[in-house]
């Protein structure tokens, strides 16, 4: 690497003309010490972008750590919803299948209703209460003889 006072920016006129005398090391000093100057105001800028631009990642990191916590939380939510919608579709198809032994046993009931109600009509009650009365008689003469 080359040392920075080799290369002095100043023009070669310039240079030709100088004979290092104390002055001209003076000079040389002044320029020097005006390229520090110039160095470290660039390099103020500079260190002031780069602090910016870590505060700036600092921020982005603690937000994509706050976003990463709570999709981890909603994952938890979603897996504990997706257990508890498995157990409401079992519940569901239990019912289901309650509904339809259900219909089944009323569509049963309406034919046994149906018939029962056929069954007890006044003609079927009239007639089963002759018949009721003639196997009464009937036994009655066949315990006790004729009238």
């Amino acid at each position: 690497m080359t040392n920075r006072y080799d290369n002095i920016p100043i023009s070669a006129e310039t240079k030709k003309k100088m004979t290092l005398n104390i002055d001209d090391l003076a000079a040389i000093g002044r320029v020097l010490s005006l390229q520090d100057n110039v160095y470290d105001e660039q390099f103020e800028g500079i260190t002031k972008l780069l602090h910016q631009q870590a505060l700036f990642q600092e921020e982005q990191t603690k937000l994509t750590r706050f976003v990463l916590d709570e999709l981890k939380s909603l994952k938890i939510d979603v897996s504990a919803l997706s257990d508890k919608v498995d157990s409401l579709e079992k519940k569901i198809g239990e019912i289901a299948t309650e509904t339809d032994n259900t219909k089944k046993e009323v569509a049963a009931l309406k034919v046994e209703v149906a018939q029962l109600q056929k069954d007890h009509t006044l003609w079927n009650i009239i007639v089963k209460i002759g018949i009721g009365i003639g196997i009464g008689l009937g036994l009655t003469r066949w315990i006790h003889g004729p009238f």
